[in-house]
Order: C-alpha cells, then structure tokens, then sequence
C-alpha cells in the first residue's frame, strides 16, 4: 500500500471521513520524507481534538440514545463543545457558546 492510500484509508478509520487537502499533503509530506511512519500517523490521528470530539459524541449517543432524543441532541452539544445556555421553542433551539 502507499503513502497516499494508507494515510486515505486511516482517515476513513478513524475521523470517518476523506481526508482535506492540507492534512493530507501535510501527512503525505511527512511520509515521503522519512518523518513519520505508518504507527506514528495513526497516533497523530487518534491524538487530534476532532477525533476526541468523535468519540465523545459517539459514545453520548450511544449511552443515551440521543439519536431519538431533540433535546439528548442539545446536551450532547453541551458537554462536548462547552456550550453554556440552550434556548428552547417545540421547534427551534439555539445554542449560544
């Protein structure tokens, strides 16, 4: 496998998504250079804040059920982004950071 496809296929496994142009080129760069190495990319990406926001949420909703639950969904936003306030209408919500 090559540099390309394995740093695509890390990101698929862990941040659940395609890679952006930068980290990507910023991790390709690395590899092709002799910086960093498979292992190392993957504790880079374990490491990173989005994947700890990944896995919080992911384990909120699961925990709780969150995914049928409106306001589940607003507590979720609340523990892990630190919002503070929750404006609440049968329709419409707002979070204010």
């Amino acid at each position: 496998m090559n540099y390309e496809q394995i740093i695509k296929t890390h990101y698929r496994k862990y941040l659940k998504r395609e890679p952006d142009e930068e980290g990507f080129q910023y991790f390709l760069n690395l590899m092709n250079n002799n910086i960093l190495n498979e292992q190392q990319l993957v504790e880079s990406l374990l490491n990173s804040e989005e994947f700890k926001r990944l896995k919080k949420k992911e384990y909120f909703e699961k925990k709780y059920d969150f995914e049928k639950d409106f306001y589940g969904k607003i507590w979720v936003g609340k523990m892990i982004y630190g919002i503070k306030t929750c404006l609440l209408t049968p329709h419409y919500y707002m979070m204010i950071a």
